[in-house]
């Protein structure tokens, strides 16, 4: 009988110490507490389906939305390094896209993104502003795709490097 109770104990520390160990990794992930409900990389059974707004025509795949307890919605997108003393410009409208992508998927407006690096996270508000000017950047990007000769648009060879289109393009650092 005591061998049980020892057990028992024993059940129950492991377990108090397995649901603290995992919400501690939980809260240094930068997710926020609450239920995920879309993640970018699925089950081990299944891809996640990338989100699609036919209004705007637009798709992509955050990596984690997460329904928090007050019921909000919010896009989390991870960035392998390091913070940049601001989140840089094009990651801003990057989880701003999420933001519309989740709005027309859940039929829910997130009031805000994350954007999490590896050192820091940044609560982006999704304001009329920020969704304004991915509006426009989409218009812009799609008025590209009509034109003959777009210019590159950076001064960065690392992307000029990492390019698809390195080979033909005029423009290219490298």
């Amino acid at each position: 009988m005591p061998q049980l109770i020892i057990l028992a104990v024993l059940c129950i520390v492991f377990a108090a110490v397995a649901l603290w160990v995992s919400q501690r990794m939980r809260a240094d992930s930068g997710v926020p507490d609450g239920d995920v409900v879309y993640d970018d990389a699925g089950s081990w059974y299944e891809v996640s389906k990338p989100l699609f707004s036919k209004r705007l025509m637009l798709t992509g795949k955050p990596d984690y939305v997460v329904r928090a307890e007050n019921g909000s919605l919010i896009p989390v997108e991870f960035k392998s390094s390091k913070a940049p003393i601001q989140p840089y410009d094009g990651h801003v409208l990057q989880l701003a896209a999420y933001c519309a992508l989740v709005e027309s998927h859940f039929g829910k407006r997130p009031s805000h993104g994350i954007i999490r690096y590896e050192n820091k996270s940044f609560n982006i508000d999704y304001t009329p502003h920020l969704e304004d000017e991915l509006l426009a950047v989409l218009e812009e990007m799609r008025f590209d795709l009509e034109e003959e000769d777009v210019a590159r648009n950076h001064e960065a060879w690392q992307r000029c490097k990492g390019c698809g289109f390195k080979e033909v393009c005029g423009d290219s650092l490298l």
